[in-house]
């Protein structure tokens, strides 16, 4: 009984040390697959894409839930921003239209047409009388308009995971 013992443990080290070779040599693998951003890992994104500025990397990490794919592709989308524009302007910058084509706009494009959208539900509720009618034709057209924001994002990953 005990030699049985004996052979049972080496049998279950012998797996143990397969199981950690196999992780050794697929870490790479194993990281990629499981989709997890570390602070250490976007920064490294974004030397290697020359993306400057003071980001605050671990709110990146909170607001893309620590997935890579959204983290990096939210840093990618830094280096379009323009500054010191309103609405208006970035809209005619980007030439942006009341319904652009699907999957057409980038992340920080599609929050400008979400953002000029927004901003019109005042004029398009003004003539109606009753105040919670207001309230409900406005909370109609935000949603439609956050629905077709997400259908006009390029970045496929984003518009999934703000669905």
């Amino acid at each position: 009984m005990h030699k049985k013992g004996d052979e049972l443990y080496k049998e279950l080290k012998k797996l143990i040390d397969k199981v950690l070779d196999w992780i050794k040599k697929n870490s790479k693998r194993v990281e990629k697959a499981s989709n997890i951003a570390d602070e250490a890992t976007l920064l490294k994104f974004m030397r290697r894409n020359h993306i400057k500025g003071n980001i605050d990397v671990s709110y990146v990490l909170r607001i893309s839930n620590n997935k890579k794919n959204l983290a990096e592709s939210l840093l990618l989308s830094l280096k379009e921003i323009k500054e010191g524009k309103t609405i208006i302007q970035l809209v005619r910058y980007f030439k942006i239209t009341d319904s652009p084509l699907l999957a057409s706009l980038s992340n920080y494009q599609a929050r400008i047409w979400y953002s000029w959208k927004k901003m019109q539900i005042e004029g398009q509720i003004r003539n109606i009388r009753k105040l919670e009618d207001k309230a409900k034709k406005a909370f109609v057209l935000r949603n439609e308009y956050r629905t077709a924001t997400r259908q006009y994002m390029k970045d496929h990953n984003w518009a999934d995971y703000l669905e």
